[in-house]
């Protein structure tokens, strides 16, 4: 085999690798979100302080009933790398059943204004305090004028 052909063929064994790693991390996330409903959320705080593995936070953010403290354990973990993490704030926004304290919600509008997937979310939540209505309103209301 000559070294081009080497060379293609090591091309098409680093694509399946790299196919096989997404499929696993688009599993690895439903495979969680189970996982994590029947653990305590002491134990999820845990996994969070130590750094989760890829799609934990997003897993953990659509679980049923979310107590204030997961909620508050995801979004700081997300925030604090918000471009790897949109989509756990995402997920957590929409989560109906979720309990996020005000001074979480006010964390997140901090960073919301930069995240247009996190708006209508954020617009659709069951409760806002009025506060937080505001300052929804000022940077959704600035976008739709853009």
């Amino acid at each position: 085999m000559s070294g081009r052909h080497r060379l293609a063929a090591a091309g098409l064994i680093l694509l399946g690798i790299l196919a096989v790693i997404a499929a696993i991390g688009l599993g690895c996330e439903q495979f969680l979100h189970g996982a994590y409903a029947s653990m305590t959320d002491e134990d999820l705080l845990e996994i969070i302080a130590h750094g989760p593995i890829r799609g934990a936070l997003t897993a953990i953010a659509k679980r049923r009933q979310l107590s204030d403290k997961l909620s508050d354990g995801v979004a700081v973990a997300a925030l604090a790398d918000p471009g790897a993490e949109s989509n756990s704030v995402r997920k957590l926004l929409q989560n109906k059943s979720a309990q996020i304290r005000e001074d979480t919600l006010d964390r997140i509008l901090d960073q919301a204004g930069k995240v247009p997937t996190w708006h209508e979310p954020l617009v659709e939540r069951p409760t806002l305090p009025m506060k937080a209505i505001k300052r929804l309103a000022a940077f959704v209301s600035s976008t739709l004028l853009e």
